[in-house]
């Protein structure tokens, strides 16, 4: 018949005959989590993770070298505290999460330009959903590796946790399979808000001194004892991590966007009186307004802004400081005044002046008139920012291709 040792308190019970074993469990004087040995077992298991003691299975005869055979020692390690293992695991998912949002993108920059395009433009949001999902699971899988090559992972050794398998899997296979259903049963393959539940379940279990679902019948979690400060450092690491990689992972980001984003479309605008044309978004409104002289008004509601671009004929007699303060004391009298003297200017190769204003009514809006004269030709640009919008660049954009239609 099978010998069995238990342990109790740290001391070493027994041996003991199953069926005497299995008695102490029936009458509750062994909890299932009682870690017991017998001879031609690797290691200590907990009796609920023994599956000849759970069936009852008829005992074996005893091994004959078994009185020779050096019982291993019980684990000196306790198991290891829920909030040691969540921050653990926080750490290096991620850590690899943004390992393997590198690895996913440069595989979709792979892709085929028109399918790339045609699914970033169609499927944009899917997409990114997708590229995440596939990050997180990358990261899983990059965990187990890292575990089997190295038996621990940088979150393990930051909060003194190791995992002793329990099970006769190969080293791969074993930490694979844990990882896996840590992902699952654990992580709840991060579908929010699911994720909370089983992570507030797992953590019921650990700190009630069983193991986590995924760990069941597979390996013991255990922890050393570290001080406050380097636990404290490592929850910062933790929540500092994801941080930095974002920020830095920004330009990579940004690029990306940029090369997948398909270019606006474009409309032209024909000056009437010299017939040059400019080329600009389609985004932008032309509103011809033109009566006695020439005048358009270009806009977007969406940019907060535009300009009114105007030419007309003046008198020889007018010089161009004289024609200035004329469009100076018509915007004084539309409820704008100036904030700066007229100031020289260079757009699209074109001399002008220009004078910045200010509405009295609402200080938040601002306008800017430009003059060129060329000879008794004056082309003027009123460029209006609503309440609150600054110049950018597709202001400038507009400005330099509308001027450079003037002769």
């Amino acid at each position: 018949m099978t010998l069995w040792h238990y342990a109790v308190g740290g001391e070493v019970k027994g041996p003991i005959v199953e069926t005497e074993l299995l008695a102490l469990v029936r009458t509750g004087a062994l909890a299932h989590d009682t870690l017991v040995w017998r001879s031609g077992r690797g290691d200590w298991m907990r009796i609920a993770d023994t599956p000849e003691l759970i069936v009852g299975l008829e005992p074996e005869q005893p091994a004959s070298d078994e009185g020779h055979e050096t019982l291993p020692p019980i684990p000196s390690l306790p198991l290891a505290r829920p909030w040691a293992r969540f921050w653990a695991t926080s750490l290096d998912l991620g850590l690899l999460f943004y390992a393997a949002n590198l690895m996913v993108t440069f595989a979709v920059l792979l892709l085929p330009w028109p399918l790339l395009q045609f699914y970033y433009q169609e499927w944009r949001i899917a997409i990114l959903a997708a590229a995440v999902f596939a990050s997180a699971t990358m990261a899983v899988l990059l965990r187990a590796v890292i575990m089997s090559l190295f038996g621990t992972s940088p979150g393990k050794a930051l909060f003194g946790i190791r995992v002793v398998q329990l099970n006769g899997q190969s080293r791969g296979l074993f930490h694979l399979n844990r990882e896996l259903m840590m992902w699952l049963t654990g992580l709840a393959l991060h579908i929010f808000p699911l994720v909370f539940v089983t992570l507030i379940l797992q953590y019921r279990r650990v700190a009630h001194g069983r193991p986590a679902g995924h760990d069941r019948g597979r390996a013991r979690v255990e922890g050393r004892r570290i001080s406050g400060t380097r636990f404290a450092v490592g929850v910062g690491v933790a929540l500092l991590t994801p941080v930095a990689l974002g920020k830095a992972m920004d330009p990579a980001a940004t690029w990306m966007v940029a090369a997948l984003t398909p270019p606006p479309p474009m409309q032209t605008f024909v000056n009437p009186v010299t017939g040059r044309q400019a080329t600009f978004e389609a985004a932008w409104v032309v509103e011809d307004l033109s009566r006695d002289n020439m005048l358009f008004m270009i806009g977007s509601d969406q940019a907060g802004g535009g300009i009114y671009f105007g030419h007309e004929q003046i008198p020889a007699t007018i010089n161009e400081r004289q024609y200035a303060e004329r469009l100076a004391e018509l915007q004084a009298k539309a409820g704008f005044e100036a904030s700066a003297d007229w100031q020289p200017v260079m757009i699209n190769g074109q001399m002008a002046i220009r004078l910045a204003m200010k509405s009295i009514k609402e200080p938040d809006t601002t306008a800017e008139i430009t003059l060129a004269l060329r000879g008794r030709d004056a082309w003027r640009m009123l460029t209006f920012l609503m309440k609150g919008k600054q110049r950018d660049e597709a202001i400038d954009t507009l400005e330099t291709a509308v001027f450079g239609t003037i002769e």
